[in-house]
């Protein structure tokens, strides 16, 4: 898209009109902008500091480990849980390897019982607090299935798909024993593979009582428990660890799909007790999160503070602004994560983990609504980390290269967007030609949104097109040939090429900021300071002034000239200023008296005449008296410079005067 003539001069204008506007301030005023613009730098950069700490000491390396161990524990085993794909397969898992992992016989489960005998153990650090839940959604039965006149002579019955309103929850099995239950297992609907199932359905529980479980899962496979109409099982438990005192929240799923297929999966949440209680503190990482978190709403009201105060007062050009956008956003997320973060915490204050599970064996407590909200949290707070440590831009962009960087920006902006939209569309044409073409044969083509995900990772490599090519040679080969040639041949060098143009116009736009400017001014000053400390001449100075008059000579001398020079070119600079001043007040006297008074008055124009002399004369005698003035400073400090020698020597001479009057007095002593 080109840019618009208009846009360019505003653009100018207000490029002028800052130059102008830094070159009319003082340096105090800058100095002060300067001052305000460091204290909101330093409070951004502590928030910063504030956040990462607090979001990375919400985790460790241990809980990741934790996490990993206890899956690799359900996952293995005599029947892996990979293996399952049918209805027998699930009763074959829950046979061998789950009931297997639950109630192990080793001796290190031999010594955990010796150390205590609540919660059933599963290794030496390890045990599931209380029940485990096992609870299944089904889908309604139909009648009437068939289709077309070719069967409308026989009767055949299916399954509708799953929905919460289409989901069944009348009783069934023998005497209607298994009933459907309106408890919510989380606090919103699972999201698996295959699908999305509701939070509610039929529970069982399975306890630590080795001869019940294994009764109650003969008799749920003699009753069909899971059958045709099941559309996910779940596994829900608590596994927690004794040594670092953290709770495993996991799910295993096990999704049988209308097509036949079974899909298996397994999810672990780690909590923290400080979690669901914020004064149950373990170790010192959960004082600094807990800390970190309190301070974090302190800088949320201040940073939204901020953020409505400037929008009253330029509320037109607010969210022209993309830095604003960016803070929204950024705010957003973080009062989405405060909320879900005070809501566990609510929630949480009503009981003490573990406390129901020790009195009973058989309490299960639903924990996997508490888990589900901090993993939202973890999401939000990895997602805003982009956006704030995006934002040190910002606060930076006055830095030389960094403000290149945000002008080819904004010079590009326009057609980048015209450009993504391009890509978009030429994206989704070929998201579309592969859902199409091979949908029907490749499980990563079957959707839309699997398509894209499954193109977007060829930007990184992480594609392999050889199905492709497989499932049909030659319409495979086109397709592929022409996903190169479009995307990477053709919309990526277009986008190099939009890149490389707007660096090159970035490059001739100067754009100055006074912080820049200051950010030089500090810069030299600190060399300059560092020159002085490490300096030779300095220290020479300051112990042997003679000798330093004698070696630095030159360099004096050269250090004059430059100073001269520069006293000249002021002198220059501001007789030019001035003759400038006096030609604009002139030309504006002018004006005013031809258009007051007319143009045929001599008098008035030899009175202006005299005027202008007298004051270029004034201008030069103020000139030649500041330059005398220069003059005589420089050739005073050189005069007092030569008495502090000329003062040295004669204090030289009186010790050496002094110390021959007492050698003569010791050597007359010495006689006598």
């Amino acid at each position: 898209m080109p840019r618009d003539d208009d846009d360019d001069d505003s653009k100018v204008g207000d490029d002028q009109m800052k130059d102008a506007f830094l070159e009319n301030i003082t340096f105090q005023e800058k100095r002060s902008l300067y001052i305000k613009g460091f204290v909101q730098l330093a409070t951004f950069f502590l928030f910063l500091i504030i956040f990462t700490t607090t979001v990375l000491c919400s985790q460790s390396r241990e809980q990741s480990i934790f996490a990993e161990h206890v899956k690799e524990i359900f996952e293995q085993g005599p029947f892996p849980l990979a293996n399952v794909r049918s209805i027998s397969d699930f009763w074959e898992y829950m046979d061998d390897s789950f009931m297997t992992a639950i109630f192990k016989e080793s001796g290190d489960i031999t010594k955990a019982n010796e150390i205590s005998e609540r919660l059933q153990p599963i290794d030496m650090y390890n045990r599931v607090v209380g029940a485990v839940r096992i609870w299944q959604v089904r889908a309604k039965p139909k009648k009437g299935c068939q289709v077309g006149t070719l069967f409308q002579n026989y009767q055949t019955n299916c399954y509708k798909q799953l929905m919460d309103i289409m989901q069944e929850q009348d009783p069934y099995g023998p005497n209607d024993r298994y009933e459907w239950v309106d408890e919510y297992q989380g606090y919103k609907s699972h999201e698996g593979r295959l699908g999305t199932y509701p939070a509610q359905g039929y529970v069982e529980h399975i306890t630590s009582n080795h001869t019940y479980t294994t009764l109650l899962l003969q008799q749920l496979k003699r009753d069909n428990w899971v059958h045709a109409p099941t559309r996910a099982v779940f596994l829900d438990f608590t596994v927690w660890n004794s040594n670092l005192n953290l709770h495993a929240v996991a799910r295993i799923t096990f999704e049988f799909s209308m097509a036949g297929v079974c899909d298996t999966s397994a999810r672990f949440i780690v909590i923290q007790p400080r979690h669901l209680d914020m004064t149950n503190i373990s170790d010192t990482r959960d004082v600094v999160a807990s800390i970190g978190e309190v301070l974090l709403i302190l800088f949320l009201l201040l940073y939204v503070t901020e953020e409505f105060t400037e929008l009253t007062i330029t509320w037109q050009k607010y969210f022209l602004d993309p830095w604003n956008v960016m803070d929204w956003l950024n705010l957003g997320l973080l009062i989405a994560f405060v909320i879900i973060r005070l809501t566990v915490a609510i929630a949480g204050m009503g009981f003490q983990m573990g406390e129901e599970e020790l009195e009973n064996e058989e309490y299960y407590r639903p924990m996997q609504a508490y888990a589900e909200r901090l993993m939202e949290a973890r999401t939000i707070n990895a997602f805003n980390s982009i956006f704030i440590w995006g934002k040190v831009i910002k606060y930076i962009g006055f830095m030389p290269y960094i403000k290149t960087l945000l002008v080819t920006i904004e010079t590009c902006w326009q057609q980048y967007l015209s450009f993504l939209f391009m890509f978009l569309v030429t994206f989704l044409a070929f998201v579309i030609a592969y859902t199409i073409g091979f949908g029907e044969t490749i499980r990563e083509l079957s959707s839309v949104g699997a398509t894209s995900v499954y193109l977007c990772r060829s930007f990184l490599g992480d594609i392999n097109l050889g199905p492709v090519y497989e499932a049909d040679p030659m319409f495979g080969a086109a397709l592929i040939l022409c996903f190169m040639l479009g995307i990477y041949f053709l919309m990526l060098n277009v986008f190099f090429a939009i890149l490389a143009s707007a660096l090159d116009e970035a490059r001739d736009r100067k754009v100055q900021d006074f912080r820049q400017e200051m950010l030089l001014d500090s810069m030299a000053q600190i060399k300059a300071c560092c020159r002085s400390c490490f300096s030779c001449e300095n220290k020479i100075r300051a112990v042997a002034p003679g000798l330093w008059a004698q070696m630095y000579k030159k360099t004096r001398m050269k250090r004059k000239q430059q100073e001269k020079k520069r006293l000249q070119e002021q002198k220059e600079d501001k007789r030019k200023a001035e003759k400038t001043n006096r030609n604009i007040s002139h030309d504006t006297y002018a004006v005013a008296d031809r258009s007051d008074q007319g143009d045929d008055e001599p008098e008035a124009a030899d009175k202006r005449d005299v005027l202008k002399a007298v004051e270029h004369m004034a201008g030069k005698l103020l000139t030649k008296i500041q330059g005398l003035s220069f003059e005589l400073t420089t050739e005073m400090k050189d005069v007092i410079h030569n008495v502090g020698i000329f003062q040295h020597a004669v204090d030289d001479a009186q010790r050496q005067l002094g110390d021959l009057l007492i050698e003569q007095k010791e050597l007359q002593e010495a006689q006598q």
